[in-house]
C-alpha cells in the first residue's frame, strides 16, 4: 500500500519536472518579450510624464479628481525606469487602470487626452491581452504535448508487460508438453524454463 503511494508520488513529481521543463523555453520567450515591451513603454513614459508627478504637486493633482485619485498612486509615476515598470505593472493588473490614466491626464495638457489613453490602452493590448494569451497558449500546447508523450510510454509498457506475459505462457504451455500430464517438481520446471530462455 505504501509502497504504491510512494510509486504514484515519484510518477507525480517526475511529470512535474517534465512540463517544467517544458515550459522553460515558452516561459524564457515570454519573459523576453515582455521585457522588450516594458522597457519601451517606461522609456516612453520617463520621457513624457517625467517630473510631472511628485509628492509636491500630488495633492493639487488629486484635488481634480478627489473621488478617484487614490493617495498611494503618488508613487506611481514616470521619474525614473525603475517607478516606470512598477508603474505599467499596476496598470498590467487592471488595478482600476482608467483612474490611473485620469491622474496622467490632469498633470498635462487637456490636449493630449487622447493620446494619453491611446498610449495605455496600447500597452495593456500588447502586454496583457496578447502576450497573457500567448503564455496561456503555450501552456496548453506542452500539457497536450506531455499528455501524449505519458500516454504512449504508458502505452509501451502495457505492449512490453503482455509480450512478456506471453513468452511466460508460451514457456509454461512447452513445459507441460516435455513433462506430460504427470506434474513436474519445482527443481524441474527451474531447470527446463532456464534452458527455455537460454535456447536461441
Amino acid at each position: 500500500m505504501r509502497l504504491g503511494q510512494f510509486l504514484e508520488e515519484l510518477e507525480f513529481w517526475g511529470n512535474l519536472t517534465r512540463a517544467i521543463e517544458a515550459l522553460y523555453v515558452p516561459f524564457y520567450k515570454l519573459g523576453i518579450a515582455w521585457y522588450y515591451i516594458y522597457n519601451l513603454y517606461a522609456t516612453v513614459g520617463v520621457r513624457w510624464f517625467g517630473g510631472k508627478i511628485s509628492k509636491d504637486n500630488f495633492s493639487e493633482l488629486q484635488s481634480k479628481y478627489e473621488d478617484y485619485i487614490d493617495d498611494n498612486w503618488v508613487y506611481l509615476n514616470y521619474n525614473d525606469y525603475a517607478s516606470g515598470f512598477s508603474s505599467l505593472f499596476g496598470i498590467m493588473a487592471l488595478n482600476d487602470w482608467q483612474f490611473i490614466v485620469m491622474l496622467y491626464s490632469a498633470c498635462t495638457d487637456e490636449s493630449q487626452g487622447m493620446y494619453i489613453l491611446v498610449f495605455f490602452i496600447s500597452f495593456l493590448i500588447s502586454a496583457y491581452f496578447v502576450v497573457l494569451n500567448i503564455l496561456v497558449a503555450f501552456i496548453i500546447d506542452a500539457y497536450s504535448q506531455l499528455q501524449e508523450q505519458i500516454e504512449l510510454e504508458e502505452k509501451s509498457k502495457k505492449q512490453l508487460l503482455l509480450e512478456h506475459q506471453k513468452h511466460q505462457t508460451k514457456d509454461k504451455s512447452l513445459l507441460n508438453m516435455i513433462v506430460g500430464e504427470k506434474a513436474a517438481t519445482k527443481e524441474q520446471e527451474d531447470t527446463i524454463l532456464s534452458m527455455l530462455n537460454n535456447s536461441p
